[in-house]
């Protein structure tokens, strides 16, 4: 009974593989054939069908290979705008408001010592300069509205520490204006951190 077993599975293995032969055949038969048509009827093409062909051939290629640097372009001008009307715009615009932030301290502290208008006055010019950059930046394209609504958080926490300068009346001494610099160092520290993550995220987007 095993033999008679093993004898009938080789037949039924034989068999199979006889029939996956015949299709394998039959399928490159057809490829045969076809090929042999298509080139039969190539050839029986007059000259001028043919090279009508052959330009038809070279025309598709060419206008699909315009089209992919038509769209490589426009994703290349799209960038190049963004850089021109984004990025560097904020590069700009964060070196200039790192400087206002330590000119605001700057004059905040002289404040202290002198007590005169003329420190107050530019304490506030450079306040508005900086409120201006941050104008400026609202209206640029792109996702900047986060950043740029945290930097004015930050600097409205910073603004209010600096103006514990302008709540005393007399002159500060040395020591009172080295403790005044050390309480608003956190604040400042913080805007100035978030103004350079935004410098940085621009200066990404152009790689």
């Amino acid at each position: 009974m095993t033999e008679s077993g093993g004898f009938g599975d080789s037949v039924s293995s034989g068999e199979a593989m006889s029939a996956k032969k015949t299709i394998r055949q039959s399928i490159r038969s057809g490829l045969d054939r076809l090929a042999a048509g298509s080139v039969s009827v190539f050839y029986r093409l007059s000259i001028a069908r043919k090279l009508m062909l052959g330009f038809s051939v070279l025309l598709v290629l060419m206008i699909g290979i315009s089209a992919n640097a038509l769209l490589n372009l426009n994703r290349l001008n799209e960038i190049n705008h963004s850089i021109v009307k984004t990025d560097l715009p904020i590069i700009s615009a964060s070196g200039k408001m790192i400087d206002l932030i330590l000119a605001e301290e700057l004059y905040a502290q002289r404040y202290l010592i002198l007590k005169t208008p003329d420190m107050l006055k530019r304490y506030w010019q450079k306040e508005t300069e900086f409120n201006q950059l941050v104008e400026n930046l609202q209206t640029l394209p792109g996702e900047n509205d986060d950043r740029v609504k945290r930097i004015v958080h930050l600097h409205a926490d910073y603004h209010r520490a600096l103006s514990q300068a302008f709540s005393l009346k007399a002159e500060a001494s040395a020591d009172a204006v080295a403790d005044f610099g050390e309480r608003i160092k956190p604040s400042q520290e913080k805007i100035i951190s978030s103004i350079k993550r935004m410098t940085a995220a621009a200066q990404q987007d152009q790689n």
